[in-house]
């Protein structure tokens, strides 16, 4: 006889359509696993801030300036033919250069690292909060491991090419004395502190000198040797460089490290050894351009020299002659179009020294110099139509005065450009030097937690909706009804009490006690009653009063229902549970009594049914347990004897309710509800595919029978289509 219960079928929306509530259902249900995945990420996050080593950051900044910052102009002008114009992407540029970077890299010794051994995982952070300046106690058991304050100076350390990246060890002794090890734990050299040591590897001689080690006797330190080449790609690739503000000509550069002494000596030394490179740079261009000056000098005064030899002979052989006023004229432009070409000329060659041929300053030049001797062999044409006396007159003075002026020009200028060169500061500075950081930037233990704690979430809620769709267990009863056709008749929400109680008898390894017995408010209990409404208005036959529980697999909550469905039903009438799984029944635990003698004895004829039968296990309640487990259930409820007792207790009691086995596992199921009047299949939320259920429905009707109902049990608080409706949400 099938039944619906309209109000929670949901039949007015269609299957498979999601509404919010059951993504924040999904939410609800499985927020145990939501916050036990949280919990553990933020665990583990917790657990890196605390034990990951500390990173420390030094920086530094440098200026770069354009302009030369002297405040006498004539010494700018001096200075400007050496002091080249330079912008702040070449000089960050050079910064990382291997140049710089390599030299530092020598400097500190950076292709050795030498560091004591710890504790593995412990170890760092132990030695970090031990005494600053002090060595810790060693742990007994543990000498070999350093527990804080340890330290050590490598400043040499020459080993085969084969080696680098191996790991040596060295151990400390007594009276500053030390062991040296190769990779495979063989002893190369002893020693102690400030002396060279030398030993023999199999791949090659091995020379180590430790300017300091600090260290309880039997401590050991790792030591390791890296090609130079590798540890200076490595800075360069570490290093940051960057300009503060755009065209500021402010550079900043900074390292990271684990040891901030470490950060802090390396930018300091690439900041001086660039400024050092700087310097280097331009008092090296200045010095080429003072070889270049005394080299034309002696050539200059030469030609002076030779130009008053060759006007003096010509008065003695002619006297003096007088020019006019044009010729006298055109000799003062002659001369300065000489001196200009030849000052732009000499310009031309230093910055040749500087850039290529194609250089715009050098093009300027070149176009300069090609106008002034246009217009110079424009006045060349002039002074040949002059009389021939006034064209030697004129040539004569002319090369007196245009020598006599280079000379004495570029003689002064050679004097101011050494006083220059000893009083230039350079255009670089160091504005800022590093200084020891006090805390560490990583960890960023703050930002882990935070960042920890929204990705614990984050990944508990996708794998919730993982476990959900991969579970695929039917939570929405619209859905049963459209895949069966069978009305869900009630529903039974999940009960804490019940699992409470559960819990307390698995400690006294007893079965549950009843829950309508205990908590006769508890919200299952109503859905049970529920249920008891929906059978009554069903107008159940009273020539049929079975009832056959059944599912479509184990775990549905069967035996739970028929006990308290049972004890609610018993309200003036009589009702006898049978207990009809013979292969795993357990009806008997909650009323505690036992399994044996039952129902398979009685189908045997062992027992009769009145010795089997154990009356009032709750008031107005009988129980026929399922007796001991038999070799042939299907056999047995396949009898006569069956029938004939399913008759017999059908005309003693007013309700008769069956609990059967799993459809889907056996056929007792079939063979049992064939004799019921009523067939009722239990659901549990999230527990039987859609698929297991159409399967279970579908083999009663090929048996010729049809489900009165479904009943969807276990219902969690959070499915607010059923919460709502219990005063639950």
């Amino acid at each position: 006889m099938a039944f619906e219960y309209t109000l929670l079928s949901g039949r007015n929306r269609d299957a498979g359509q999601l509404r919010l509530s059951d993504y924040t259902g999904v939410l609800r249900a499985r927020w145990r696993l939501i916050m036990s995945v949280a919990f553990a990420v933020f665990a583990l996050s917790a657990l890196y801030a605390l034990l990951a080593p500390p990173t420390y950051r030094a920086d530094a900044l440098i200026q770069v300036d354009n302009q030369n910052t002297n405040t006498d102009p004539a010494f700018n002008q001096l200075a400007a033919i050496f002091n080249v114009r330079t912008t702040s992407d070449t000089e960050m540029e050079v910064i990382g250069s291997r140049l710089v970077i390599g030299e530092a890299v020598r400097k500190l010794h950076l292709d050795i690292e030498a560091k004591p051994r710890r504790f593995p995982l412990l170890g760092g952070w132990i030695a970090r909060y031990a005494d600053d300046g002090q060595l810790a106690a060693p742990v007994p058991g543990l000498r070999r491991f350093a527990w804080g304050g340890e330290r050590i100076d490598v400043s040499r350390f020459d080993i085969p090419s084969s080696l680098y990246s191996k790991r040596f060890v060295v151990t400390a002794m007594d009276g500053g004395r030390f062991k040296l090890k190769d990779p495979q734990g063989t002893l190369v050299a002893e020693g102690v502190v400030g002396t060279v040591v030398k030993g023999t590897t199999a791949e090659g001689p091995v020379t180590l000198l430790i300017d300091r080690l600090v260290a309880h006797p039997r401590t050991e330190f790792t030591l390791t040797r890296s090609s130079f080449l590798d540890t200076v790609t490595n800075l360069q690739n570490s290093l940051t460089i960057a300009e503060r503000v755009k065209q500021s000509g402010v550079i900043g550069i900074a390292f990271e490290s684990g040891e901030r002494q470490k950060a802090t000596d390396t930018i300091n030394t690439i900041a001086l050894e660039y400024v050092n490179q700087n310097n280097a740079r331009k008092e090296a261009d200045a010095e080429r351009s003072l070889t270049l000056f005394d080299k034309q000098l002696p050539r200059l005064r030469a030609e002076v020299e030779d130009a008053e030899q060759r006007y003096n002979a010509f008065r003695e052989a002619h006297g003096a002659v007088d020019l006019g006023e044009e010729s006298r004229l055109l000799l003062q432009q002659m001369v300065d179009l000489e001196t200009k070409v030849t000052d732009l000329q000499q310009q031309s060659t230093d910055l040749a020294q500087r850039f290529k041929g194609g250089h715009p300053a050098v093009a300027s030049l070149d176009a300069q110099i090609a106008d002034l001797q246009h217009r110079r062999d424009t006045l060349s044409q002039r002074v040949a139509g002059l009389p021939a006396l006034e064209q030697t007159v004129l040539r004569l003075q002319r090369d007196v005065r245009v020598n006599t002026g280079l000379y004495t020009s570029l003689l002064n200028r050679a004097q101011e450009l050494r006083v220059a060169k000893a009083a230039q500061a350079g255009n670089i500075r160091v504005v800022d030097y590093a200084l020891a950081p006090n805390k560490p930037v990583k960890p960023k233990v703050p930002l882990v937690l935070a960042v920890s704690s929204v990705l614990g979430l984050l990944l508990g809620t996708i794998c919730a909706f993982a476990r959900n769709a991969v579970s695929g267990g039917a939570e929405r009863s619209d859905d049963i009804v459209t895949v069966t056709g069978v009305p869900v008749s009630a529903v039974v929400m999940r009960s804490d009490r019940q699992a409470q109680l559960q819990k307390d008898a698995q400690r006294s390894r007893g079965g549950p006690p009843l829950l309508a017995a205990h908590a006769p408010k508890d919200v299952a209990v109503e859905g049970i009653r529920n249920l008891r409404t929906m059978l009554q208005f069903a107008d159940v036959s009273t020539t049929n009063p079975v009832i056959a529980l059944t599912g479509p697999n184990s775990e549905v909550g069967k035996s739970f229902i028929a006990a308290n469905l049972a004890a609610v039903m018993a309200a003036g009438k009589r009702v006898v549970i049978l207990d009809a799984d013979m292969r795993r029944g357990d009806v008997h635990r909650y009323f505690g009594v036992q399994a044996s003698p039952g129902l398979a004895e009685v189908l045997e004829g062992a027992v009769a049914v009145e010795d089997a039968l154990i009356r009032e296990v709750a008031p107005g309640v009988d129980l026929l347990p399922c007796g001991a487990y038999p070799s042939n259930p299907a056999d047995l409820l396949n009898s006569a004897r069956f029938a004939a007792l399913i008759e017999q207790v059908s005309q003693l009691y007013d309700r008769v309710i069956v609990d059967t086995p799993p459809i889907l596992a056996v056929t007792d199921a079939m063979l049992v509800c064939k004799h019921a009047g009523t067939i009722l299949m239990v659901v549990r939320y999230a527990r039987q595919s859609l698929e297991d259920i159409s399967e279970s429905v579908g083999r009663l009707r090929a048996g010729g029978m049809v489900p009165s109902g479904i009943l969807f049990n276990d219902i969690p608080p959070h499915s607010t289509s059923y919460a709502s409706y219990y005063g639950r949400t």
